[in-house]
């Protein structure tokens, strides 16, 4: 963001070599010193090329609990890129968690300041992260929303990491929707310009995310199990049919599985999940209950024929 006495950068991309470009592109526009960065929440597709950016005299801004993610990362680093090969496939570096760089400043709720001919509000909510930020420029009417709007049904539900924020989630989205943007930039996905096409595609993931809260709670107050949940919650045609929908990272089913896990724990509701036996003594029961390990055989399923594929 370009004001009169400097600039702004709100989060950084996750490619050196892009984050280079972006900011040579930058110096060919101004001279003016970059003064703020901001991390719209801790992920590192969102802050990881921040040194990119950095100037002498460059203040880091982020709510303040990314200096917690940031521990997290270091403390489960193994762990941490294990998940995120198994969940990207193999397509994210191995990262070396003490390589983001941490705010200058920190904020609880929210926090503004003013550059030049434009003031920055920034405000805190839960949604894809417990860190997470939007933030409002009223002289231009924008909102650079983070991870609050994905181009995707929202992330929910991911089997291998913590909990995400189904309700806070949407409660953002109807506080972002009162502040009447012409203008939406979001996490991941194209400019969405037009306060009629912003209110239509903000309303679309409030809507989803409503139904997943609304319709998980009811289950869970019927006492009906996970399986019944995910067999009776369906989207309307509009939603299933939305642009801002598409289940390609988020979906309908990890949403529902990871708002129960929310309000429930881990137990499954099977008893022998309790406390279980290791699979492998369980497996030699099943053998000894069998009695002859010849009745044991692998199904070879043989290749179609022409005629059959």
């Amino acid at each position: 963001v370009y004001t009169t006495e400097g600039i702004v950068i709100i989060d950084t991309n996750i490619d050196p070599g892009l984050a280079e470009q972006i900011y040579k592109a930058i110096r060919q526009e101004t001279s003016l010193p970059i003064r703020y960065m901001i991390y719209t929440h801790g992920h590192y597709d969102h802050l990881i090329t921040a040194n990119a950016y950095l100037e002498k005299g460059t203040t880091i801004i982020a709510h303040e609990a990314v200096n917690d993610r940031f521990l997290k990362y270091q403390k489960l680093a193994d762990h941490t890129n294990r998940i995120n090969q198994i969940q990207f496939q193999g397509q994210l570096p191995i990262r070396d968690h003490n390589e983001a760089i941490p705010p200058d400043v920190t904020f609880h709720k929210t926090y503004s300041f003013t550059l030049g001919d434009k003031t920055f509000h920034l405000i805190h909510g839960k949604g894809e992260t417990d860190d997470h930020c939007y933030v409002w420029i009223p002289k231009d009417k924008v909102v650079y929303s983070g991870d609050f709007m994905i181009s995707s049904f929202p992330n929910i539900g991911n089997p291998l990491k913590v909990n995400r924020f189904e309700r806070e989630w949407f409660e953002t989205l109807e506080d972002i929707q009162k502040l009447q943007p012409n203008a939406l930039f979001p996490g991941h996905g194209s400019l969405i310009q037009g306060n009629r096409q912003i209110m239509a595609a903000t309303q679309d993931v409030v809507d989803a995310l409503k139904l997943v809260y609304d319709e998980t709670s009811r289950c869970l107050n019927e006492n009906r199990p996970l399986e019944d949940a995910l067999e009776q919650i369906t989207l309307p045609e509009h939603l299933a049919k939305s642009p801002y929908l598409p289940q390609n990272y988020g979906s309908l089913d990890f949403a529902i599985k990871g708002t129960y896990r929310r309000y429930t724990g881990w137990f499954s509701g099977n008893p022998t999940d309790l406390e279980p036996h290791k699979k492998l003594d369980v497996a030699k029961e099943y053998i000894a209950l069998i009695g002859d390990k010849e009745s044991l055989s692998l199904i070879h399923i043989s290749e179609p024929t022409r005629q059959e594929a």
